[in-house]
């Protein structure tokens, strides 16, 4: 929807989650090879952390983009990263190495990305190797 503000954004920003995944999907289902609506709704599912959900909308963004150019990449970029660190955060507790693996696949999902130092980063913290936060005295 370059043209302008999609009915699902416009829920988004209003807070109405269900009411804007609706509208993606609806919109994702009019016009299939559109990456827009799909991105949309990754969008959508990060702002409901709905992480799991998230990486597979932005991977077919991803393919859908490669012919289609219209997405923004900073967008998707952004969305995806956020999403893996959440997923990751969610998963580390019982599952270190599965959050690392989490990380590893911002590679190989973007790899024209610009998070790669702080995807690295995330992993050291998982692992251990980085204090992730400080202790008030």
């Amino acid at each position: 929807m370059s043209y302008g503000q999609s009915f699902a954004m416009k829920h988004l920003r209003e807070g109405r989650y269900d009411e804007a995944l609706a509208e993606a999907d609806r919109a994702a289902t009019l016009d299939p090879d559109d990456p827009e609506p799909v991105l949309e709704r990754a969008q959508i599912l990060l702002a409901m952390d709905r992480f799991d959900e998230v990486v597979p909308a932005i991977e077919r963004t991803v393919r859908l983009d490669e012919a289609a150019g219209v997405c923004d990449d900073m967008i998707i970029d952004d969305t995806l990263f956020s999403a893996l660190v959440g997923w990751a955060q969610r998963t580390a507790s019982a599952d270190r190495e599965g959050a690392v693996a989490l990380m590893g696949r911002y590679a190989t999902i973007f790899p024209r990305g610009i998070h790669h130092a702080e995807a690295e980063e995330w992993v050291r913290r998982f692992r251990g190797q980085v204090e992730t936060w400080v202790k008030a005295r």
